[in-house]
């Protein structure tokens, strides 16, 4: 951390540094160092993905190693992503779906 705020002030006129992660996360990241949190200006918060939008995503991630998909009637992995608060469980609950899938995964 002493690290990055020591490039960050010597050169401040021609670094950027950008952070990303959820709301609590960062929270504890800018509070890590009491320098850290005034040296980043602007905070851009975006908005989870909902249930629908990380079944289309999950689909489509099956589509790039040529799995099959059914996206538009419940099932268990509709359950689980709503179960697991959405976008932030996403990649935990998706990924070794797709590694571990040979054909239909939902």
């Amino acid at each position: 951390m002493a690290k990055l705020l020591k490039l960050m002030e010597e050169h401040r006129n021609n670094l950027v540094v950008i952070s990303v992660g959820y709301p609590t996360e960062m929270g504890i990241f800018l509070n890590l160092n009491p320098g850290l949190r005034s040296r980043f200006s602007h905070t851009i918060e975006l908005c989870d993905y909902n249930v629908r939008e990380l079944m289309l995503i999950f689909c489509r991630m099956q589509q790039q190693v040529a799995l099959n998909c059914r996206n538009q009637r419940p099932t268990p992995l509709k359950q689980t992503l709503e179960a697991t608060g959405g976008t932030p469980g996403f990649r935990k609950v998706v990924t070794p779906l797709i590694r571990t899938s040979g054909g239909l995964m939902i």
